[in-house]
């Protein structure tokens, strides 16, 4: 581990901070690491540390991924404006999921009409088509985010 700051080791509180950090957020931690630039995860993220090989020559090209230059290029947009556009797309995402809840309770006869309003009135089929759409909208986001980060998303792509 290398703290960001002073190119050296992180000291005994950055190392118990991170650990802290690194409990209670558990894996979700490591979704960062798809989205910024040198693999960081929310714990490396938030105590400002690397971890970084010590010998490069004893490093195999499986043992560690290359910082991303995709997203230091001139033409991306920025940081703001991606972000701006990933949240437009979510809301709208999420806006098109209770239209499609509200059409299938209506119109399609797969849910009960009481179900949305009130979990003690949800068959276990209504809550398994709850469970379905979440995790469809929870799939979308990821690939928002991953085609917003990369500049690829209508309103936020990469410049010629």
């Amino acid at each position: 581990m290398v703290d960001d700051r002073t190119h050296g080791n992180i000291g005994i509180l950055k190392a118990f901070a991170r650990v802290a950090i690194k409990t209670v957020l558990s894996w979700y931690s490591f979704f960062s690491m798809t989205a910024t630039r040198r693999h960081q995860a929310v714990h490396d993220i938030l105590t400002r540390s690397t971890v970084q090989i010590r010998d490069p020559s004893k490093a195999l090209p499986h043992h560690y991924s290359p910082e991303r230059i995709e997203l230091s290029n001139r033409g991306m947009p920025s940081r703001g404006r991606r972000i701006l556009v990933i949240g437009a797309y979510g809301a709208a995402s999420y806006f098109a999921l209770v239209l499609l809840v509200l059409f299938v309770r209506q119109f399609g006869g797969l849910m009960s009409t009481a179900c949305p309003q009130s979990s003690a009135y949800c068959s276990s089929g209504d809550t398994f088509l709850m469970w379905v759409l979440g995790l469809a909208w929870i799939v979308s986001i990821a690939f928002f985010i991953g085609l917003g980060r990369r500049g690829r998303l209508w309103g936020a792509r990469i410049r010629a």
